[in-house]
């Protein structure tokens, strides 16, 4: 499909990952037919799946997404910012959308960040505190994402207390045809490709169900820091340092083994390649996973694009996500100079940046297209443009 692919995913990793999906689903089958099925019946009213509600909600607007790794503590500031920044127009004039991811939802209210949604892909009812206790009235109007394999008790619990639900229905065959049966609704060309990690589902959900072209991706590190300690490599793993949500269903942190990963040095200009050292970081088989998936995701759509635009904004500042080497031989891993970043694979789709220089650049070509398209309303009006388009904004330094 593309020369790229081979700079992105081997044959080993294609199979690994393909393996690890069917074993999931092997392992997870029974559970999320069962939730599928329950979900539909009690918790879904029609028209309730993400992608016939909200097509073109994105449209002409950024997404940014919030994970829950540790370099969030990086951009909290910030983003508050650009949610306050946000909050100044009627939706549909809003340059962002805000997703966080259900770890999150809780902190960043805590914080002052009031996302749009919050998405949710798991069948554990490990995270109903995380998303349903002590809510301030703040979050009322936030959607909740969910799979429609997720939990049937947490949903209903989120939906008693009167806020949103909209589903994601993935490939499974099984689980369209219980969509059908009980929701009396078609499948077709509804189920989504989740990636594994709500990040990954995220990004493909603004593609697919929002019709955003424009995903910007922060706290989605993928790996933490090197140590013996595993108990010191839980405490590290999310910002807010709290495992408890995954430590009864499966230990994540328990093992680690190393892959460079990066973090930002000096001044950032835009549209060149940043600049980064490249640092050794710890992670694990399921984390290395989703990071190659969400990298092969964008290197097929770069095949298949066809001249439409889409962009990948990695703006975690820091993590292995984006960082890939010329061969998976351990001789060729152990040479810093066959280290490079999704930017030179697909450099009109993939962009590591920080969040400031991220949000800066989207301002500024917004409003300059905002310029263009009033002038050429006012030529076709037989008016004259008085005005010259502002050099961009930087109203977040």
């Amino acid at each position: 499909m593309s020369p790229a692919m081979g700079c992105v995913l081997t044959k080993q990793m294609y199979d690994l990952i393909t393996v690890s999906n069917d074993k999931t689903t092997n392992i997870f089958k029974k559970e999320w037919l069962a939730n599928t099925k329950k979900n539909i019946k009690k918790n879904y009213q029609k028209g309730w799946l993400l992608i016939d509600s909200c097509r073109n909600i994105a449209h002409n607007k950024a997404v940014i997404c919030i994970g829950a790794g540790p370099s969030l503590k990086n951009n909290k500031d910030l983003i508050k910012k650009l949610c306050l920044f946000n909050a100044n127009f009627p939706f549909e004039q809003q340059p962002f959308i805000f997703i966080v991811s259900n770890h999150q939802f809780k902190p960043c209210l805590d914080y002052g960040i009031v996302p749009h949604m919050v998405i949710w892909v798991d069948a554990s009812d490990n995270i109903r505190d995380q998303i349903c206790k002590d809510i301030p009235r703040i979050a009322q109007n936030v959607f909740l994402i969910a799979s429609t394999h997720c939990h049937p008790g947490v949903i209903g619990e989120w939906i008693s207390q009167g806020r949103h639900v909209r589903y994601l229905l993935t490939q499974d065959k099984e689980e369209a045809k219980a969509y059908e049966k009980y929701s009396g609704e078609k499948s077709e060309g509804k189920g989504l490709l989740m990636g594994g990690n709500v990040m990954n589902c995220a990004y493909m959900a603004t593609l697919h169900c929002l019709d955003g072209r424009i995903f910007i991706a922060t706290g989605n590190d993928l790996s933490f820091d090197i140590h013996e300690d595993a108990d010191i490599r839980r405490s590290g793993y999310y910002e807010d340092q709290d495992y408890s949500t995954n430590i009864n269903r499966r230990d994540e942190a328990k093992e680690q083994f190393k892959w460079m990963g990066f973090k930002f040095i000096g001044t950032q200009f835009q549209n060149v390649i940043p600049q980064v050292v490249l640092t050794p970081k710890a992670t694990v088989p399921n984390l290395f996973t989703y990071k190659k998936w969400i990298e092969s995701q964008v290197a097929m759509q770069d095949a298949q694009s066809k001249g439409v635009s889409f962009h990948y904004y990695n703006c975690s500042e820091s993590g292995i996500v984006g960082v890939l080497c010329k061969s998976d031989d351990p001789t060729n891993l152990e040479n810093k100079a066959n280290w490079f970043l999704m930017d030179e694979v697909v450099p009109n789709h993939w962009h590591t940046r920080t969040l400031l220089d991220a949000t800066n650049q989207y301002l500024s070509a917004r409003e300059a297209l905002l310029w263009q398209n009033m002038a050429r309303a006012q030529e076709r009006a037989g008016g004259l443009v008085k005005s010259v388009s502002p050099q961009g904004v930087s109203l977040l330094q």
